[in-house]
């Protein structure tokens, strides 16, 4: 072999290292694919929702006052010629689909007729609110649920074992909604035989304090979103439970937590840096659906807590037939969930080896 020429098993390497890097784009390239798929079926299903209700965004606006338009039935006339009269009509369908889209897009989602003020700036408002709730209960049900079920798959019929994982899947049964009026009465108001007051009731923020970044108004939303947090991660945490405890029950028995028990190698890192790491994947492909799981359940929360976030929003449109926010909302959950998905994919591929060369 001529001096200074790389090695054999060295060539293999590299060509290994660049199909796997192959493998690896063409995979998110399909990914990405889908995804856009996904969320032009998305933009239609919202699209068309609405429309087969049969109703027209101007029945909304006309129910609201009912006095003033009865007197001036030219109004009428007029939000009917804006906003249609409502019904299924393929041609009006057809008509205004590309118009929707486009306007989707360019994120032009009209104005609300509910607050006569632009969708957009009402998302910009209400979306940090959402964000910030259903992050931090996925991200808090995330870690103390595998890390529980990582326990109980190391301690098997120990203890916690037999108590974690049925309380835990007890509460998760419960609805979102039961749950935060439970926790409102017994936690917030002062009901019940202790009355206790340790949260706030509602909203996200006190009534007096002007919205910025300063102290005063974050400490406030930290403080009114601790008990909606808390609830969502409660009822989260059972799910997570599970899928660690039952992959790492699996892994535990394999050859390489033998021979590190043999080498002397402490049990908690054995628990969590071999046993725990190898059966981490499935969570991270369980972790994008349950951030959906998640925002379906704060919708409810929201409303209980009348917490400003997109749920309140989305409910508050759909009951006031406020057809351009109640799109808008529901859009902007569904781009939020397959973002998500697709983050979680891309983490997935650097994590899996296997992802790279399939």
């Amino acid at each position: 072999m001529r001096a200074g020429a790389p090695a054999p098993a060295q060539i293999r390497s590299t060509r290994s290292t660049a199909r796997e890097k192959r493998a690896a784009v063409r995979f998110l390239i399909q990914r990405i694919c889908f995804y856009a798929v996904a969320f032009w079926a998305a933009m239609t299903a919202n699209f068309l929702l609405p429309r087969l209700t049969g109703q027209s965004p101007a029945d909304g606006i006309i129910a609201r006052d009912r006095t003033t338009y009865a007197l001036h039935p030219e109004m009428i006339q007029r939000l009917y010629d804006q906003y249609g009269h409502g019904g299924v009509n393929l041609h009006e369908l057809v008509t205004q689909y590309p118009h929707y889209l486009l306007n989707m897009i360019t994120f032009n989602f009209g104005i609300s007729t509910l607050h006569n003020t632009p969708v957009s700036g009402i998302i910009k408002q209400t979306l940090p609110y959402s964000i910030f709730l259903a992050g931090s209960a996925v991200f808090l049900s995330c870690t103390i649920g595998t890390f529980v079920g990582m326990y109980c798959a190391w301690h098997r019929t120990g203890k916690v074992d037999g108590v974690a994982p049925s309380f835990f899947i007890a509460i998760g049964a419960f609805p979102a909604q039961f749950v935060a009026l439970l926790a409102v009465y017994f936690l917030a108001i002062g009901g019940g035989p202790f009355h206790l007051k340790i949260f706030p009731a509602q909203l996200a923020y006190e009534k007096e304090i002007s919205p910025g970044w300063n102290w005063t108004f974050v400490s406030s939303v930290f403080r009114h979103a601790e008990l909606p947090i808390l609830i969502l991660t409660v009822l989260g945490i059972g799910g997570w439970l599970l899928i660690m405890r039952n992959v790492m029950i699996n892994n535990i028995d394999e050859d390489y937590i033998t021979m590190g028990r043999a080498k002397g190698v402490r049990d908690w890192r054995l628990m969590t840096w071999y046993a725990g790491r190898n059966s981490i994947l499935p969570t991270f492909t369980a972790f994008a659906g349950a951030l959906g799981a998640v925002v379906a359940g704060a919708i409810l929360v929201e409303f209980v807590f009348s917490y400003p976030g997109m749920g309140l929003t989305l409910q508050q449109a759909a009951i006031g037939g406020d057809f351009q926010l109640a799109q808008a909302c529901l859009l902007v959950i569904a781009a939020c969930v397959l973002a998500a998905n697709f983050i979680m994919d891309s983490i997935y591929v650097l994590l899996d080896p296997r992802t790279r060369v399939a």
